[in-house]
């Protein structure tokens, strides 16, 4: 996986797969890679590019875990699913129970759900300069 780049135009990268796998992802590795590189770039969008001067932290480690997972879903929605969201899940008893949407709501729902993962994960976050990363103003 290729992360964004900073300042010098140096690659980084937030979450390898193992490390993904490992905190309860539950994509393919093939899955992981498609949808890490969008995660990366609607992360410093919200960020305002900010993030390529920050610490990879354990919270933006979890932030780009559920973005990514949060992506997978919406393109899921996109690709046929018409227009269900799982809503819930059961493993054992093999349960699953979907949100009743419209293709434009399901979207819709998707959007906010990652606006709200990053602004929960990120909301204290500082880049290296002490600049908040969800900061909106200007001059800090």
């Amino acid at each position: 996986m290729q992360g964004s780049k900073n300042q010098k135009g140096v690659s980084r990268m937030y979450m390898t797969y193992d490390v993904y796998v490992d905190g309860g992802g539950g994509l393919s590795k093939d899955e992981f890679l498609k949808f890490s590189s969008n995660a990366e770039m609607i992360i410093n969008a919200q960020t305002f590019g900010r993030i390529a001067n920050a610490d990879i932290t354990e919270r933006l480690k979890k932030c780009f875990k559920e973005v990514v997972d949060l992506i997978s879903k919406k393109s899921a929605v996109l690709g046929g699913m018409d227009g269900k969201l799982v809503q819930s899940q059961s493993n054992d008893g093999v349960s699953t129970t979907y949100l009743r949407a419209s293709f434009a709501e399901s979207c819709t729902i998707t959007d906010n759900q990652i606006k709200d993962v990053i602004r929960t994960y990120l909301m204290f976050e500082k880049d290296r300069d002490g600049t908040p990363l969800l900061y909106k103003g200007v001059g800090v």
